[in-house]
């Protein structure tokens, strides 16, 4: 959706609760963050945050 000013916003993907089947809202844990990742359920307010893979730590996995 593009806005006056050419702002686009983009909406959630929809996703439903894994507990109770009911939708979840979907949220961003932090302002600067481009894509959802908290994702809270509007009836049994279960709560699912996604973290991104984070990079090795230097040192490990080269055997």
């Amino acid at each position: 959706m593009i806005f006056p000013h050419g702002i686009a916003l983009s909406l959630p993907p929809i996703r439903h609760c894994p507990i109770c089947g009911i939708a979840t809202q979907a949220s961003r844990s932090r302002e600067s963050h481009r894509d959802f990742d908290t994702f809270a359920c509007l009836s049994c307010d279960t709560t699912i945050v996604e973290s991104r893979p984070q990079p090795p730590a230097k040192g490990f996995g080269n055997l």
